[in-house]
């Protein structure tokens, strides 16, 4: 089909303020075969009233009212409706450029575009290289710098569908991260372009600038690493990635969450990642946290930012989290 219908998911709650810019550059989008499922979450402003009186002005725009059950579940409801051969997700505070669903590689199991980031009047482009594999999906998607929101990616809603993935109910942070782990174990393609029309409007009082209690962090992060060890079959590379992620998850928790490593080791995550590290890096750890801390960031960063830029090679320089 040249022309497929793709269905558009808008979790909103509360958010009169930006929810009209929202759906008006959807109206404007120049690929015009969409359907815009709205889910108002139990929202308590007007809300629902805009969803509502743009269904009226607009039959592609379909509206779910519910009582508030968060994020995931909204858009869970959203994946049962759709009628798309294609799937979208956009978050009601922020707005697409007018070329935002053409700039997607059609065919494709998953196409992801970049985006640009505005924080206040500042707006900074995350873009990519264009890029397709018929292979090696999701070495390609999880070891590139991709990123883990579910803006700006186009899936198939038969894989969704036939796979009953959703979003795990009752989590608002990495829930995207689970669910694209879910999906893309299906994939047999995968198109990056080098287009950024979608706008992400990074706002102070977002869930992602949050601490969250730690009982649901940890399990999260078991979560995630069961997904990955059904991901990747191969046990060297398994090995390997593991050891990176554990580093990962020892400094994120360290710097964003201001967790001492007696509260993490206090948790059964603890002692897996531990497990990962070399001889070196584990007595590192016992030494001094901070240290060791400082030691895993900079020498991701090295990795990220030098080596992967001279040897060209996501393989060599693991980790997109």
């Amino acid at each position: 089909m040249n022309n497929p219908l793709i269905s558009i998911i808008i979790p909103a709650y509360n958010v009169e303020q930006y929810l009209t810019t929202c759906l008006s550059s959807i109206e404007q989008q120049t690929y015009q075969n969409f359907e815009v499922i709205l889910i108002d979450d139990g929202s308590k402003d007007s809300t629902g009233d805009i969803c509502d009186a743009m269904a009226a002005k607009d039959n592609r725009f379909k509206v779910i009212h519910q009582k508030n059950q968060g994020v995931s579940t909204a858009r869970n409801v959203g994946i049962g409706v759709a009628n798309g051969e294609y799937i979208c997700f956009v978050d009601s505070d922020d707005k697409l450029l007018k070329d935002f669903l053409k700039g997607f590689g059609l065919n494709y199991d998953i196409s992801i575009q970049g985006y640009l980031l505005q924080e206040g009047e500042k707006k900074s482009p995350i873009s990519y290289r264009e890029f397709l594999s018929f292979d090696n999906i999701a070495k390609v998607y999880c070891l590139n710098d991709i990123h883990n929101a579910p803006f700006s990616k186009l899936c198939r809603t038969e894989i969704i569908k036939k796979n009953n993935i959703r979003f795990p109910d009752g989590i608002s942070f990495s829930e995207d991260t689970i669910f694209f782990l879910q999906y893309i174990k299906y994939c047999k393609s995968i198109h990056i372009s080098n287009k950024y029309n979608y706008v992400y409007n990074k706002r102070e009082d977002s869930l992602t600038a949050k601490h969250h209690d730690i009982r649901m962090l940890m399990k999260k992060e078991d979560l995630l690493f069961s997904l990955y060890d059904e991901l990747f079959l191969d046990r060297s590379f398994k090995k390997k990635f593991f050891h990176e992620l554990s580093l990962f998850i020892l400094y994120k928790y360290y710097f964003n969450e201001k967790l001492t490593l007696k509260c993490i080791m206090s948790f059964p995550l603890g002692n897996l990642v531990k497990g990962y590290l070399c001889y070196f890096e584990a007595i590192l750890l016992e030494v001094s946290f901070p240290i060791f801390c400082y030691y895993a960031l900079y020498r991701r960063r090295v990795k990220r930012k030098i080596l992967r830029h001279f040897l060209g090679r996501y393989e060599t320089t693991l980790l997109n989290i």
